[in-house]
C-alpha cells in the first residue's frame, strides 16, 4: 500500500493554496502454482480552487 499527500498551506504570489492526495494498493492472490492473480486501486484527486499556479508535478492528467 502506498498513501501520498502534499500541497501548499498557503496561497502566495507564487501559486495556489492546495491539497494533493493519492493512494495506490496491491493485491497478489494465488490462483495454482502457475497462476497468480493480480489485482491494482489507484486512486488520488487535488483539492483547489483552479489549476492556475499549482505546479505541473502536483496534477493529474485530465481526460477530455
Amino acid at each position: 500500500m502506498t498513501v501520498q499527500a502534499g500541497g501548499r498551506g498557503r496561497g502566495d504570489i507564487f501559486g495556489r493554496r492546495f491539497l494533493r492526495l493519492y493512494g495506490k494498493v496491491n493485491y497478489f492472490h494465488p490462483m495454482s502454482d502457475a497462476q497468480t492473480l493480480i489485482l491494482r486501486a489507484e486512486l488520488g484527486g487535488v483539492s483547489a480552487g483552479g489549476r492556475n499556479g499549482i505546479p505541473d508535478d502536483f496534477l493529474f492528467s485530465r481526460r477530455r
